[in-house]
């Protein structure tokens, strides 16, 4: 594949990306889009988000109404699977086999995110023809729909200067609290998005919003399983936090930028260990066209050890992990990767233990890595863009049919979309059974969201 190619193919994998993503924490992030020289714009982007103070919008300041006692407790037991969707422009919500219910009616809905207890849903209500942007949060039987933050709050988060306008990139509620995290970009009137790699924490009972990292020390974050702890991801170093933003060790792990080709910022994801204690990154070289990429598997502990570099595979990672999922099993104890194959567009799919070691060849093709099931015994790849299979290593791979945005509930169940722009089948399934349709959205793009 020429430079030139790569850069189209890149551009058009993350409209895709952007018109289908999912949403919450590990959604494929579309606001990764930067500009073309990746360690350039991490510059520009520092310089153009400078702190100014951080103010609760006064549409949820302390004069609103004290509604705690009317908010929601969670409508059915722990274990009912409740999601979210976009539908016609609107939020719904779905509790087990109860029908779908309609939580929003203002329309333009385009990302959904579910709190842990199923109580709130957050969502982006982006009108682009009349340019009403709006961070809003419903209650999950549909009352208290509001504004969190609209586009004035987020322009005043810092002074513009060439920015058109600040938006929310990543958003994820944090685990057994209704805190919602989110970072933002910044975007302009021509093209191009660059992360301001902030932190910012908006509390839906108390209605405060709190920066807890300031431009260019925050970045990508991702929770560990017991939610005290932040892995903070930059274009050329990883950290860590605690939760709330503070006891900050930056820079724990600093890497060339990799190159991309075209007007995004390359974050590379980590893997957490069960518990909480280290997670693990592979991080592409930093030409992913050059002759014999390689791929490092880093440790980074968040005792502030040094991070442990535990092999130097040969092979590709970034188109890989280019959708958004790791290739680190969740365990840590096995690592995917492609290799060229024979023909065009062919690529042998390889696992490896977490050293490098212990290499097996699973299947060669036209091949898309999806992602490890949770309990780390199988995994998930199409051929193709939607052909979804399900694969074990030692086990031939079994089909699961055509989709996209595919997630796991848990180590046995899954959902995924299937169809086309404008005629969409949310299903779920479970290994060994065929998948059922759940609910037909309307639209053209989807996003949704889920808790068990």
């Amino acid at each position: 594949m020429s430079k030139s190619t790569f850069a189209l193919s890149i551009a058009t994998l993350f409209f895709t990306l952007s018109a289908c993503s999912s949403s919450g924490s590990d959604l494929p992030d579309s606001a990764r889009l930067a500009t073309a020289v990746a360690g350039t714009l991490e510059v520009v982007s520092k310089g153009l988000a400078t702190p100014n103070p951080l103010q609760t919008p006064e549409k949820l300041g302390t004069e609103q109404p004290d509604d705690s006692a009317t908010r929601p407790e969670p409508s059915t037991p722990t274990g009912v699977l409740r999601i979210t969707y976009t539908s016609a422009g609107n939020v719904w919500l779905i509790e087990g086999a109860d029908p779908p219910r309609q939580l929003s009616h203002t329309g333009h809905a385009d990302r959904v995110i579910l709190s842990s207890d199923g109580v709130f849903v957050a969502y982006v209500h982006n009108d682009f023809e009349s340019g009403v942007f709006e961070l809003r949060v419903v209650n999950a039987d549909g009352s208290g729909d509001q504004v969190i933050l609209d586009q004035a709050d987020f322009d005043s988060l810092y002074p513009l200067k060439e920015a058109h306008h600040f938006l929310p990139s990543q958003m994820a509620f944090l685990s057994g609290t209704h805190r919602l995290l989110f970072n933002t970009q910044a975007t302009f009137e021509g093209p191009g998005l660059l992360k301001n790699d902030d932190l910012l924490s908006f509390d839906v009972d108390a209605a405060s919003l709190e920066r807890l990292l300031a431009p260019g020390s925050g970045g990508d974050f991702y929770p560990s399983p017991d939610g005290t702890k932040l892995a903070i991801i930059q274009a050329t170093s990883i950290g860590f936090s605690d939760s709330d933003g503070s006891n900050l060790n930056p820079e724990l792990l600093s890497f060339p930028a990799v190159m991309t080709y075209s007007e995004y910022s390359y974050y590379p994801e980590p893997v957490w260990s069960p518990d909480s204690s280290h997670f693990a990154v592979v991080i592409p070289s930093q030409d992913p066209l050059a002759p014999d990429p390689t791929s490092t598997v880093w440790i980074l502990s968040v005792d502030g050890k040094p991070p442990i570099q535990t092999a130097l595979i040969d092979g590709q990672s970034f188109f890989t992990q280019a959708f958004g999922a790791p290739v680190i099993a969740p365990d840590l104890n096995k690592v995917a990767f492609m290799r060229p194959g024979t023909e065009q567009n062919d690529e042998h799919l390889v696992f490896a233990d977490e050293d490098g070691g212990s290499e097996i060849v699973y299947t060669t093709g036209n091949l898309r890595w999806v992602g490890w099931s949770p309990d780390s015994s199988a995994f998930v790849y199409s051929v193709g863009p939607m052909d979804l299979q399900l694969g074990a290593i030692g086990e031939p791979p079994q089909p699961l049919g055509n989709g996209v945005q595919f997630r796991w509930v848990n180590s046995e169940d899954y959902l995924y979309l299937t169809g086309s722009r404008g005629d969409w089948a949310l299903m779920i399934g479970s290994v060994g059974a065929a998948a059922e349709e759940i609910v037909r959205p309307v639209g053209d793009f989807i996003a949704y969201d889920f808790v068990p």
